[in-house]
């Protein structure tokens, strides 16, 4: 009876983590398309960002009520099983074919980004404030790096639904709020259900972060892979994990 709870928590967490980033990143699919942004910042920025609140929001959630350990596996967990599992089991489903000079200083800047917190975290076996800012301002860059470097060019793109009747805009900004609000929810219930297993068990809480919830929080970027590649949007499912990971 007192493992039942967490595993619900768990299990209602992740099923309303898979629900909501679908939600929020097929309207911010929508809202891209309605200004125009082209599908490379599509698949790197609002994908990767859509797909990644989840677990930026378990990894916040985490560190807020103590558990850094549940924060720093998660984020790891989750960027091994991104390109391990996510486009693994996407290029079986659906193989996947991209022009490797369209994203090539992208890959090199997931592996700086990667490299770089491994780093940080092993100098002095932590991330202090002063690494926080460094790895933000460094995401920041990367931003503005995607955003000059990008071009809008016509491309026969289709969002993840259709656009519609485009004065409806304020429902799709309305789904987002929703979605987000769904998203911290789910995050409290996955930390929650998390480290109560983990203090059952007595299991360490970084081991718990690198598998259970990393998993979990994965499922929307499996999801969003698997979808854009039977759409044929190749370079989308390879910007969804980069843009994930750098996240």
């Amino acid at each position: 009876m007192i493992l039942l709870l967490p595993i619900i928590a768990l299990v209602t967490g992740f099923i309303f983590i898979y629900l909501s980033a679908d939600v929020f990143t097929d309207n911010s699919a929508r809202i891209a398309k309605t200004y125009k942004i082209s599908p490379l910042i599509i698949g790197i920025v609002i994908l990767g960002f859509g797909t990644s609140a989840p677990e930026m929001l378990v990894a916040g959630w985490a560190a807020y009520v103590e558990h850094p350990g549940l924060s720093v596996g998660n984020a790891f967990g989750s960027n091994i099983i991104n390109i391990a599992l996510v486009l693994g089991i996407t290029a079986i489903i659906q193989p996947i074919k991209v022009e490797l000079k369209s994203i090539e200083k992208e890959w090199h800047f997931l592996i700086a980004f990667t490299l770089g917190a491994g780093l940080l975290l092993l100098l002095d076996r932590k991330l202090n404030t002063y690494d926080g800012y460094f790895l933000v301002t460094a995401l920041v860059g990367f931003l503005l790096y995607t955003f000059r470097v990008s071009k809008k060019i016509d491309h026969d793109f289709e969002s993840l639904s259709s656009i519609g009747d485009l004065s409806q805009k304020w429902k799709i900004w309305r789904n987002l709020v929703v979605s987000i609000t769904i998203l911290l929810v789910s995050a409290q219930l996955i930390v929650f259900g998390g480290t109560n297993i983990a203090e059952i068990f007595n299991v360490p809480d970084v081991i718990v972060g690198i598998t259970i919830v990393a998993l979990g929080t994965s499922i929307p970027e499996l999801a969003v892979s698997i979808t854009s590649a039977f759409k044929n949007q190749h370079e989308m499912v390879v910007g969804n994990i980069i843009g994930s990971n750098i996240f």
